[in-house]
């Protein structure tokens, strides 16, 4: 959703499973460190959904192009991954041409 954060994501994790955060992002009760995992995961699966959609809807391709592992196919996918530009839960979004990761 675009109206939360890593912050947010965060806070509603641990709200559902019953635990309180410190204000420092701390656990309360237990003094553990939370991690941003959580917000990373989520933005590469969004990353993902999103390079799939612009593969299948927008440049016409089939789940059997995608599942034949072609070398012209994977190029296109990691062109496409790279142009990814959107506002993730840990933040923006974007890579750098030329730039690994």
């Amino acid at each position: 959703s675009h109206t939360v954060n890593a912050r947010r994501f965060r806070e509603r994790f641990y709200t559902d499973q019953g635990r309180e955060l410190g204000s420092d992002g701390i656990s309360a009760a237990k003094k553990y460190i939370i991690m941003g995992e959580g917000s990373c995961a989520a933005d590469a699966i969004c990353m993902y959904a999103l390079a799939l959609r612009e593969l299948l809807f927008h440049r016409n391709r089939s789940v059997s192009e995608l599942a034949g592992r072609q070398k012209h196919i994977y190029t296109e996918f990691v062109d496409v991954l790279g142009v990814t530009n959107f506002s993730g839960l840990a933040g923006r979004m974007e890579y750098v041409p030329g730039q690994s990761d």
